[in-house]
């Protein structure tokens, strides 16, 4: 209801004892959650502010509009009985864009732009404890033309190295040399990550495991506005 108020200096209040004065003069079609064709209806029986709504018989409402006029005489007088969800829920799907501030055409640059949205993208998979099975990469060119294309792997990640994989392969495929402004990396068929703990002995996903643990920290350190690459994989781009 206050979302819809004139806000000057972009603020206002809408509190408990601030109803009568703010809310109750107003046109009934102020509501909300109040219609054309409900306000026609009451209209028709005299009532045509919110506060003959908030001072109207609950039962002539509810037999006028049904259970809705019961809704909406709550709404006038302030009561809301809607149930609060407090837990947060788990993310549906999870992705990172980026417009650069001129055309990118060099096929290292946005590979390498690539690589630090999954960084991203992958550590915030991580912090939610979920793998993804879907990847996906979106292209915006600087004609304002959007490509997009998607795969699904075999099985869940949450490897920043396997992620960006998938994502270099799908931008091969959908790359036609074409000047871009947007990229983005999205991550979706999310699954709760219950892992067990690495082998010491299985070196080589020891090794990224390692990885993603630096970058995560890094990312965290700089509240997670720095685009960071790994060295390794920009000097593997650039000698193509």
């Amino acid at each position: 209801m206050a979302s819809d108020f004139e806000k000057p200096n972009k603020i206002h209040t809408l509190f408990k004892e601030e109803i009568e004065t703010k809310m109750w003069p107003l046109p009934i079609e102020n509501l909300f959650f109040l219609g054309k064709s409900s306000a026609k209806k009451l209209r028709e029986i005299g009532i045509k502010t919110i506060f003959d709504i908030a001072h109207a018989n609950p039962n002539t409402l509810k037999n006028l509009l049904k259970s809705h006029g019961e809704t909406l005489y709550n709404y006038a007088n302030g009561i809301d009985n809607s149930i609060i969800n407090t837990e947060q829920e788990a993310p549906k799907s999870i992705s990172n864009s980026h417009t650069t501030e001129y055309d990118l055409s060099n096929r290292c640059e946005i590979l390498e732009l690539i690589l630090a949205l999954c960084n991203k993208t992958a550590t915030r998979l991580r912090a939610e404890k979920m793998k993804c099975k879907t990847i996906t990469v979106t292209l915006k060119t600087n004609l304002f033309k959007t490509y997009s294309r998607s795969y699904t792997l075999s099985t869940y990640t949450n490897v920043t190295k396997d992620i960006y994989s998938c994502a270099k392969n799908i931008f091969e495929t959908m790359y036609n040399n074409i000047p871009v402004r947007l990229i983005g990396v999205g991550l979706s068929n999310l699954t709760a990550d219950c892992t067990t703990q690495l082998s010491i002995f299985d070196t080589e996903k020891t090794k990224e495991f390692k990885v993603d643990k630096v970058v995560d920290e890094l990312l965290a350190k700089f509240n997670n506005d720095t685009l960071i690459t790994r060295a390794s994989c920009i000097k593997t781009t650039r000698k193509k």
